[in-house]
């Protein structure tokens, strides 16, 4: 399945495989901020998370990188840095692995 690159098509994205209700959100959160950022940027946002890791002993919480900052600039769920950072590792698993190796690794967890 593709990674959703509007709105429109993120509210018919199917996510049910996640179970966990927080979770679902957090990830769709931030699927909404990757598409709110590639607008903003005109720039393809899930290739650069394919391409990019934080800084070593930064991580996602603590980067300093524009368009990380824009994609949480675009949160609307409210996060700690816990709960942004496990976000962003999660979207950049997506992006670099696939959903459908998410939905597994979701389904064994």
């Amino acid at each position: 399945m593709a990674l959703p690159k509007t709105l429109a098509q993120l509210s018919e994205y199917d996510l049910s495989f996640i179970k966990d209700d927080w979770e679902e959100s957090m990830i769709r959160d931030g699927m909404k901020a990757i598409i709110k950022t590639e607008e903003s940027l005109k720039t393809d946002v899930w290739k650069f998370l394919r391409e990019y890791s934080p800084p070593e002993g930064y991580g996602f919480m603590f980067c300093d990188n524009q368009i990380v900052s824009k994609i949480g600039s675009f949160m609307e769920s409210g996060h700690s840095g816990t709960s942004f950072a496990w976000t962003m590792r999660n979207l950049e698993f997506i992006a670099k692995n696939g959903i459908d190796k998410f939905r597994f690794q979701v389904r064994i967890n």
